[in-house]
């Protein structure tokens, strides 16, 4: 049971980069979603002694390159706030430092129980300056960022996307 749930998960994230890299292409960027390098696991940056993993979409558009990281998911009850693994935070501080192509974080937040807004995101560096709270969840370590106050909102027009 706990297989089909984390396959489901998957394919619930999966949806969200598709969709997204559909609205990029539609805007004129060139994309290359990261799941095309990895029938499983995540695709990584691979150096002499280390390596990390890379953000879902890599885009480009008019000698301009960005990351894209896309995270599909409910902010918390509890604290007006939301974020992801650390261990992936510190992973894609580090693919952007070596690559020297920013990486903006985006979230789609059906649950948004402040204001809303479907859609927010920033920078990484952004993010880093405004973290809220580092917690454990289920055993892995979690960095949280303050909403609205680390974010910006955004509005995605899906029809531009079709």
């Amino acid at each position: 049971m706990e297989m089909k749930n984390f396959e489901a998960q998957l394919k619930y994230g999966k949806d969200w980069e598709d969709r997204f890299s559909k609205f990029l292409i539609n805007k004129n960027w060139f994309v290359t979603p990261k799941y095309l390098f990895a029938e499983e696991g995540a695709p990584i940056l691979i150096g002499k002694n280390s390596k990390y993993a890379i953000p879902d979409i890599d885009a480009a558009k008019e000698g301009k390159r960005i990351w894209f990281e896309c995270k599909r998911k409910n902010m918390m009850k509890k604290y007006p706030a939301t974020g992801y693994a650390k261990r992936l935070h510190e992973n894609y501080k580090k693919v952007q430092e070596i690559t020297g192509d920013k990486v903006f974080i985006i979230f789609e937040d059906t649950g948004n129980h402040i204001d809303g807004f479907l859609h927010y995101g920033n920078y990484i560096d952004e993010l880093e300056k405004n973290i809220f709270k580092e917690m454990d969840f289920n055993g892995i370590d979690h960095v949280l960022f303050k909403y609205p106050e680390a974010f910006m909102k955004l509005q995605i027009k899906w029809e531009d996307s079709v």
